[in-house]
């Protein structure tokens, strides 16, 4: 998996070159003027703005010059940015009219042409067809919803369309979404037989719907666009906007700054689905699970603004904020009604660690022939690092080697007779760690080398002869573990004959569930 963040080894030239696209797209967008909003009514006014043309222009650049492949943007490639982008939007042929497709066929060629000028327009001007066309489609399906269908009657619906030619028509299409909506209620009718329920419960869902698609922004249509043009490329390699790259940096530190509660959307409103002991929100003794946050302001004194309607990582960006600084939250609390007198708690911020998400260790006991065998087993979920104390110099930066470090040292201390390392469903990560972790186990030595577009090697290795763990060890793994996985994997290859050979009926324990 290849990603524009700074989590992959930014001493690597490349590297540094694609970090850059994914710091000045970040920089710039977070810049941008307030994105517009497509209005539910249906008309197609979403617009981009400067800055993410400069963005659009400079990953053009840095890709086409720096990939590996080395690619040159022509009109084959606009072929498939094209092509993965109308899939991305309508992959079953479900809103977009067969004119509709004949109208855009004339930027096929031209996408390589506009990514490289900066041009975004005709890229919106696709999106906002296709919206018109989805609010329309939902709206109609609302309509539908009056009818007492017949279930007697023998009718065909093919729910995924993606092999079947465009709809001609708009007669045609309401007919396919009139079965659609059938075929919903049908489902939820299996479920429960009480008809006015389930015309209750699709209303709101297609509602629902409708309210997420009025919170579209410029923002979301560029991701997808971005999405589309670097997976043609490679489809390893990922564009973050602002908000995804916060997310992403969040999973890759297993730590946040914020109040420590799980939210939600419900009814327009911000939930407290969660709260996480010893976290701010937990400690207030103010807040508790199902009260409704109707407002959010900054410091002691800020003006509160009203969340109601927000998309939900909006309301989490004005939530969230460095450690040590006060946000204020207006509570409906649970069973309160919406006209009822809120509270307002205050709070100050803190860096939570996502201790769920981390490494973490057991210790499993197996009876092999009379002798009573305990096995440490190290659960890593993946290879993650806090980059940003790691680049301050912080020493105790989080990450998956301090982590293992430590609790390797706390199994060793419980006596165990070896030690599984369990990377099940580990996608990898940093690639940092990678060569770190594989150090908690050799002396000194070559871990991985990489070849960069200029044809140069670059061979990482572990230079610290220290070593945290030298007995019995085996690494786990299933066809869910990749990228950083397979490298220090393949630092252990026989290791598993070995455990398997001097503790066959633990290794058989252990792998059961996963071969």
């Amino acid at each position: 998996m290849f990603y524009i963040t700074p989590e992959l080894k930014s001493v690597k030239d490349m590297f540094k070159k694609l970090y850059l696209v994914l710091v000045l797209g970040a920089a710039l967008a977070c810049n941008a003027k307030p994105a517009k909003h497509i209005k539910v009514t249906g008309s197609n006014d979403i617009q981009p703005d400067e800055q993410q043309s400069i963005v659009c222009k400079t990953i053009a650049t840095l890709i086409s010059n720096y990939n590996y492949k080395k690619v040159d943007l022509n009109d084959s490639i606009s072929t498939v940015v094209y092509n993965r982008y109308i899939k991305m939007m309508d992959e079953s042929h479900n809103y977009f009219l067969a004119s509709d497709i004949q109208d855009f066929d004339k930027y096929k060629t031209v996408l390589d042409d506009d990514v490289k000028s900066g041009n975004l327009n005709n890229i919106f001007y696709i999106f906002n067809v296709y919206q018109k066309r989805y609010i329309e489609r939902v709206k109609y399906s609302l309509t539908q919803l009056d009818n007492n269908f017949d279930y007697s009657k023998s009718d065909k619906f093919t729910y995924d369309r993606d092999n079947l030619p465009w709809v001609t028509t708009e007669a045609e299409l309401n007919r396919l979404w009139t079965l659609r909506v059938k075929y919903d209620m049908l489902n939820l009718k299996l479920a429960n037989p009480d008809v006015a329920k389930n015309k209750e419960t699709l209303r709101k869902r297609y509602e629902n719907l409708l309210s997420q698609a009025n919170k579209l922004n410029n923002q979301d249509v560029f991701q997808v666009f971005m999405d589309a043009f670097t997976e043609a490329i490679d489809p390893h390699t990922n564009y973050f906007n602002p908000a995804n790259a916060a997310n992403f940096n969040i999973d890759m530190s297993r730590q946040l700054e914020g109040i420590a509660a799980g939210l939600n959307i419900e009814n327009e409103f911000v939930i407290i689905k969660s709260l996480t002991p010893g976290g701010p929100a937990d400690k207030s003794k103010q807040i508790n699970v199902d009260d409704r946050i109707i407002g959010v302001a900054q410091g002691p004194g800020g003006e509160f603004q009203n969340v109601v309607g927000w998309r939900i990582e909006n309301a989490i960006a004005l939530i969230r904020g460095k450690k040590g600084t006060i946000v204020r939250l207006e509570l409906l609390p649970k069973g309160t009604s919406v006209g009822g007198k809120p509270k307002i708690v205050e709070m100050v911020r803190e860096k939570i660690i996502l201790k769920d998400e981390s490494a973490k260790k057991e210790i499993k006991t197996y009876n092999e022939n009379g002798k009573i065998i305990k096995i440490g087993v190290i659960s890593v979920p993946a290879f993650y690092i806090d980059f940003n104390d790691y680049k301050s110099g912080n020493p105790n930066y989080k990450s998956t080697t301090h982590d293992v470090k430590l609790l390797i040292d706390s199994l060793k201390l419980e006596g165990v007779d070896g030690i599984v390392m369990d990377m099940r469903q580990n996608g990898g990560g940093s690639l940092l760690e990678a060569v770190d972790l594989t150090g908690l186990f050799i002396k000194t030595g070559p871990v991985v080398q990489v070849r960069n577009s200029n044809d140069q090697i670059e061979v990482d290795k572990d230079d610290d002869p220290s070593i945290a763990y030298n007995g019995p060890l085996a690494v786990l793994v299933d066809r869910f573990s990749a990228s950083a996985t397979e490298i220090f994997l393949r630092s252990y290859t026989g290791l598993r004959s070995w455990f398997n050979y001097r503790y066959p009926n633990v290794w058989q324990g252990l792998c059961a569930k996963c071969y």
